[in-house]
C-alpha cells in the first residue's frame, strides 16, 4: 500500500468512524468524535448549525431509532471525504426507516475530529417516517422533541 493510499484509508476511517459507532450503538462515542466547535450543515434548512445542537438531535434520535449505516464508497480530497452512504432502522411492526446519504465530511487530522458536516439525504422520507415517530416519543416522556424540530425546519 502506498503511503498516499493509506492516509487515504485513515482519513475515511476518521470520517467515517462515528457513523460506526452509532451503528454498534455507541452513541456517545461517535457524539465524542464531532468537534464542539464544528458545524453541521443539512439540506432541508439548508443552514450550518452549531455541531453541539446536532450532537443533542443525533443523541435523541438514535435513543429513539436505532439506526445503521453502512459506507457504500469514498471520495478523499486533502482533509474532506465524501462519504456515500445507506442507513435502516426498524422503528416498529409496520415501519422501517431506509436512506441514502452524501456526507461531506471535513476532519482536523491534529485532533483526529470531524470538524465539519455537510449531510445530503431524502429529506422527504425523514420528514414523513421520522418526524411522527420523535413526535409520538416526544409527548410519551412529556416533552418537546429538539429532533422533530430540527428535521422540520
Amino acid at each position: 500500500m502506498t503511503e498516499s493510499n493509506a492516509r487515504r484509508d485513515e482519513l475515511i476511517g476518521v470520517a467515517w468512524e462515528p457513523w460506526h459507532l452509532f451503528s454498534e450503538g455507541k452513541i456517545d462515542e461517535g457524539l465524542s468524535l464531532l468537534s464542539d466547535d464544528g458545524t453541521f450543515w443539512e439540506v432541508s434548512s439548508r443552514e450550518s448549525r452549531p455541531m453541539p445542537e446536532m450532537k443533542t438531535f443525533i443523541a435523541q434520535l438514535l435513543s429513539i431509532v436505532p439506526i445503521r449505516f453502512t459506507l457504500i464508497d469514498a471520495i478523499v480530497e486533502g482533509n474532506r471525504a465524501v462519504l456515500l452512504a445507506e442507513s435502516e432502522g426498524h422503528i416498529d411492526a409496520n415501519e422501517y426507516y431506509r436512506n441514502a446519504y452524501s456526507f461531506v465530511v471535513r476532519v482536523d487530522p491534529a485532533s483526529g475530529q470531524v470538524v465539519s458536516v455537510r449531510e445530503y439525504s431524502d429529506t422527504l422520507h425523514g420528514f414523513k417516517v421520522l418526524v411522527p415517530v420523535l413526535r409520538r416519543a416526544s409527548i410519551a416522556r412529556n416533552e418537546t422533541s429538539a429532533s422533530a424540530e430540527v428535521i422540520e425546519s
